[in-house]
């Protein structure tokens, strides 16, 4: 299940200047530390986690299913390329994120707006909980960490994509779809789960 709002078209200034604002960096950060480690935490639990955050009326998010069919090709293909960087090309994991973020840079101008957002948020997700894991960045990380990484990687993307559907709401206020940062949080902590 993906969270998903009302839609609402992303403020054309808030584009312009950032795609993401460094308080919702800053809030998605705190959010992982609160909600990572906690026993059998709920898609409805994030929501209102988020919700609270952000200052956002939890009547005005509303849980629905197969988000994913509103993906597009090009997103997904997207997603491919990010699951396809192998992590032992790069001695820490910090290098490994780095080329995540430069794949979703240079595949910017094929992603709509909420997409991009949407995995840029996921590669914060992911960031936030190796950091919350405490991921050692020394030599052989991904011999360690591999599997980890990637199913956090892989939860967090396919969330935000699904989280932010065709109704997600980029409010004004934090500039990213908050169904977005729903599911992005909610993959990447179930990733992590099952793959850590």
């Amino acid at each position: 299940m993906f969270n998903s709002c009302n839609k609402v078209e992303i403020p054309e200034e808030i584009i312009k200047k950032t795609i993401v604002k460094d308080e919702t960096r800053d809030a998605i950060r705190t959010l992982i530390a609160d909600l990572y480690g906690r026993e059998n935490l709920s898609f409805s639990e994030i929501k209102s986690a988020v919700c609270q955050k952000f200052g956002i009326d939890e009547k005005e998010v509303r849980i629905t299913e197969n988000s994913i069919a509103n993906v597009s090709d090009a997103a997904l293909s997207v997603v491919d390329k990010l699951s396809a960087i192998d992590g032992l090309d790069f001695s820490t994991h910090r290098e490994y994120l780095f080329a995540l973020d430069n794949v979703l840079e240079n595949s910017r101008g094929v992603l709509t707006d909420a997409e991009y957002t949407s995995l840029l948020i996921s590669l914060y997700i992911t960031s936030d909980i190796l950091d919350e894991i405490g991921i050692n960045s020394k030599s052989g990380w991904w011999n360690r960490w591999g599997r980890c990484a990637a199913g956090i990687i892989g939860g967090a993307t396919i969330g935000a994509l699904g989280g932010a559907g065709i109704a997600a709401i980029p409010t004004a206020g934090i500039g990213a779809p908050v169904g977005a940062i729903i599911g992005g949080i909610g993959g990447g902590l179930l990733g992590a789960s099952g793959a850590c």
